[in-house]
Order: structure tokens, then C-alpha cells, then sequence
């Protein structure tokens, strides 16, 4: 039973994934302070401890955990942050020196961070390599990667740094990456039936900058997009125009996609639009949690507002990608909640000695009970018992 503590929370993404991924888990307390995010949590996992703002924690009020997981906020490294208040400048750029606090007292065995891709840009480089040395000094090692979740199965172009640490050292194919696989799902296979769909907001507005009104006109900013069809190459945007200020990037909400896989959720944003059928569609609550990886509606949102909603999911992980690392995480040990003991097994129990390493104990019981350990059977040890299912 892993023990797991969730920093900057949210609906409990990292809860949600474990379940996914078929690992027995218990959640021993979370950081949270968004109100709503607050309620989701509780709707979907229970009177959890939460111990409120990171920054005020004191790591000895918290219990013991072995998995400490941190999407902690994106908003100084997002492109979608003014190119001039991202990196140092930006009010929140330093959250992620309170998971370093937790984990030099705690030191818990793993710990998963996620941020968005921007971390890398030339205004957060330092944030990253301050994290990657932080880990590295208080013992972890780690391996990071850029992971987009429609090259995961999710329907979504969604990119993600993810750190995966281990206390120690990560013996030699003890933990990899999930790999890449060929994207089956669409928005067509999400879509929900018979659903009642809003009318985009941007109806509501007009064109902006004068160049477009020179070319369309005073017209809707919804009338505008559906007149410029583009054809990106190895993009899945079907119509679109670029209204906003020339500092920012353009806003989705000026975009019409092909019903392929959905762009980027936002913490801001609420349209997401799909020509389907000859018609233009903006999804439901629902089927952005769908491209969020819960394909089997496994969140409730409760009753909240649908802006309310997006911005949850926004700043939400994707669990189908996030429980194919964690179970690549755990695939070396497998822990079972009621393992099946037979007579080898026994006889295993007397002759291992629990101080070898994990490598050593896997040739051992190789050696006693002849298991092809790779392709049929995987390792379980829990509180030095050892078992062989």
C-alpha cells in the first residue's frame, strides 16, 4: 500500500491516476488552497487531511508517505503568462522550493513533479536546474522528459515536463518512460450523446484589429473565424484568425479544430471548438474531463459553474498518461494487497535474506523457484515479506 502526499493538489489528479493504474494507494494528506478545487477533491476522495498553503507547512506536522507528487502552478513559465512576467519575475516563480522542504525531512522514496513545457524557456532555465540540483543534493535520482498526451493515448496536445525521482539510485531498467503509442482515440469518441451544448462565446464579440475588419467587415469574431480556413501542416487547426494583440499569443478561443485531438487545456480557457459534421460544437464539462484521461467519467465535479470546471481541468494532470508512469514506476515492485502463498514460497521465505538488494533478490528467486521473472511473474515485497504469486 503506497502512501502518498499531494502537494498543490487540485481535484487530486495524482489519486486519480494511482487508481487508474491499478496501484493500492492511500492518500495520508494533500496541499490545497483553491476553494473549489477544495470541494472536487472531497466529492471524489473522501475527509483527507488537507494542510492547506504549501508555504506555511511544517514539515514535522506531516506523516510519513513513500510518494510525494507536485504539479506545482505554471503560471511563471506558461506561454500564455506576458513573455515580460515570466521566470523570476513573476510573483509564484519559487513554489517549487517548498517541495524541496518537504522532501529534505521527509525523504520520501519517490516523488513525481509535472510543469509545463515553458520550464525549459530561457526566463525559467534556472527554476529546472535550481529543482534538478535540489533533488540531486538531497540524495534523489531522477530522470525528466517532455511528455505530450496525445502520444500517450489521450486525446489532447497537452506538453508536460515530468521529473520521476527515486531515494538512491535507479538500478539499470528499474524505471522508463512510458513509450509513445499511435493516438486511437478522437473527439469524435468522446463526444457525449444527445449532450446540451452553449453557443460559443465569441458570437458575442466583434473583430478587433483593424487589419481584420479591413478584410471581413464588422462582423462576429465566430463569422470571422469560419471565413479563413487554413490548412497548418502537422497541426489540427481547421479555421482560424489572429485577432489578439500582437504580444500575446493568439487565443484559442479564435480556433476551430478538426475533431482529431483537442489543443491544450487551460486554466483559462472555455471554448474549446470542433467542426463535427458540418457543425461547429463546443465541448461540455465532461468531455474535457474525457480528454483530461478520464475516459470513464471517473471525476465529479459536483455542481459548479462550467467555467469553473475548465479551470480545474486546466490545471489538472492527465491521468491516463500520469498512471502509465506510475505503473512503469512500480512495474519492478508489485505490490498486492493479498498476495498467494504456496509451499516454494515458503521455502523461499526461509533462505532470502531481506538485507540483499532488489537485482540480487530477483536472481535468488529465480534460482529457487526456476520463475521466469520478466515475461510471467513479478516481484512483491512488502515489509521484508517476500512473495512469489
Amino acid at each position: 500500500m503506497i502512501k502518498v502526499f499531494e502537494m498543490f493538489a487540485g481535484v487530486g489528479g495524482a489519486s486519480f491516476a494511482l487508481k487508474k493504474a491499478g496501484i493500492p494507494h492511500e492518500c495520508v494528506g494533500y496541499s490545497e488552497i483553491d476553494k473549489n478545487a477544495i470541494e472536487i477533491f472531497k466529492l471524489n476522495h473522501g475527509e483527507i487531511k488537507n494542510y492547506g498553503d504549501c508555504s506555511k507547512i511544517n514539515p514535522r506536522d506531516l506523516p510519513d508517505f513513500d510518494l510525494l507528487t507536485a504539479g506545482f502552478p505554471c503560471q511563471p513559465f506558461s506561454i500564455n503568462t506576458n513573455k515580460n512576467a515570466r521566470g523570476k519575475t513573476h510573483k509564484d516563480y519559487n513554489l517549487f522550493e517548498d517541495i524541496i522542504k518537504i522532501l529534505a525531512y521527509k525523504k520520501p522514496k519517490h516523488v513525481i513533479i509535472e510543469n509545463v513545457k515553458g520550464i525549459l524557456g530561457e526566463k525559467s532555465k534556472w527554476v529546472y536546474d535550481s529543482l534538478c540540483k535540489s533533488l540531486s543534493d538531497l540524495g534523489y535520482d531522477y530522470k525528466t522528459q517532455i511528455c505530450n498526451s496525445k502520444d500517450y493515448g489521450t486525446p489532447q496536445n497537452r506538453e508536460r515536463v515530468f521529473f520521476i525521482g527515486k531515494l538512491g539510485k535507479f538500478e539499470e531498467g528499474e524505471f522508463e518512460f512510458p513509450e509513445k503509442e499511435e493516438l486511437k482515440l478522437s473527439i469524435i469518441n468522446i463526444l457525449e450523446k444527445d449532450a446540451v451544448r452553449r453557443e460559443p462565446i465569441i458570437k458575442n464579440y466583434v473583430l478587433k484589429k483593424q487589419s481584420n475588419i479591413d478584410e471581413y467587415g464588422k462582423i462576429s469574431r465566430f463569422d470571422a473565424v469560419l471565413k479563413n480556413r487554413v490548412d497548418k501542416n502537422k497541426s489540427n487547426v481547421m479555421f482560424e484568425i489572429l485577432d489578439a494583440p500582437s504580444n500575446v499569443v493568439s487565443r484559442q478561443s479564435d480556433r476551430i479544430y478538426k475533431p482529431t485531438y483537442a489543443p491544450c487545456l487551460t486554466a483559462t480557457g472555455r471554448d474549446y471548438l470542433f467542426y463535427v459534421n458540418d457543425e461547429v460544437i463546443v465541448l461540455t464539462p465532461k468531455e474535457c474531463a474525457r480528454v483530461m484521461g478520464y475516459f470513464k467519467d471517473e471525476i465529479n465535479l459536483g455542481n459548479l459553474t462550467d467555467s469553473q470546471k475548465h479551470k480545474l481541468l486546466g490545471n489538472s494532470w492527465d491521468i491516463n498518461l500520469t498512471s502509465k508512469i506510475m505503473k512503469n514506476l512500480y512495474d519492478t515492485i508489485e505490490i498486492v494487497k493479498k498476495p498467494k502463498l504456496d509451499k516454494k514460497v515458503i521455502q523461499l521465505k526461509k533462505e532470502i535474506n531481506y538485507n540483499i538488494g532488489i537485482v540480487d533478490l530477483k536472481k535468488e528467486i529465480k534460482t529457487i523457484c526456476d520463475l521466469d521473472i520478466k515475461d510471467k511473474y513479478k516481484l512483491t515485497l512488502i515489509k521484508q515479506e517476500v512473495f512469489c504469486p
